[in-house]
């Protein structure tokens, strides 16, 4: 998830992709942490915004954020189509594709 957030961060659409299409840990058991918002849902994917911990969602830009919670409930949460399909969101969200609106 580092790598998302340091492609995102630095606003390089292809690194997040990179990072999604690599990705494949899922959170360890329980932290610990007596603060929900520190510590992600065991056994869930590291890279399900749903997920996250709170620390983590704050530091990934607001677009990026957006454009992968919304591939990720697109149902492509499979390796293979999650990357093409937040890189198709995130260039909406910045004005890149001229079809700003899609069925489905």
């Amino acid at each position: 998830m580092y790598t998302f957030i340091l492609g995102a961060t630095a606003d390089d659409v292809d690194t997040c992709a990179l990072a999604l299409k690599f990705m494949n840990q899922s959170w360890n058991g329980p932290s610990g942490y007596t603060d929900v918002r520190n510590e992600g849902t065991p056994g869930a994917s590291t890279i399900d915004p749903n997920n996250l911990p709170f620390a983590l969602w704050q530091w990934i830009p607001s677009e990026y954020m957006w454009a992968l919670s919304r591939a990720w409930g697109r149902n492509v949460k499979d390796g293979t189509r999650l990357p093409d399909e937040f890189k198709r969101v995130i260039a909406i969200v910045k004005g890149r594709e001229s079809t700003a609106v899609r069925g489905g």
